[in-house]
């Protein structure tokens, strides 16, 4: 008669992973809720503000770039790269609704490949 197999043997029970109470996390430190279609749309427009005056703005003397970024909680802004601090009085706060975020950069050197 073949020998009778010992079940295995059970895991010892662990506590396993609860998901935390959604009440107890708080909302304050996460950005607002943007659908992405929504977030398409205000790139678009922030993309036509910014074609629209990067002529202007790169022609203040030691700005050295502009381009898109956003700010800590997730809004689209200008991103202006300057060449000193002094420039940024030189320019305006907002272009077409939209905040401008000063960069120090120093000058910028394109680099062309070999």
């Amino acid at each position: 008669m073949p020998k009778k197999r010992k079940p295995p043997a059970k895991a010892p029970e662990s506590p396993g992973f609860a998901l935390p109470n959604p009440e107890d996390l708080g909302t304050e430190s996460l950005p607002p809720y943007i659908p992405v279609e929504a977030n398409l749309s205000m790139q678009s427009a922030i993309e036509r503000v910014k074609e629209q005056h990067e002529g202007q703005l790169l022609a203040i003397d030691g700005v050295v770039g502009v381009g898109i970024q956003q700010d800590t909680i997730g809004n689209p802004v200008i991103a202006v790269y300057v060449r000193d601090a002094a420039v940024k009085n030189k320019l305006p706060a907002t272009v077409g609704g939209y905040p401008i975020v000063v960069t120090v950069t120093g000058d910028i050197d394109a680099y062309r490949a070999p």
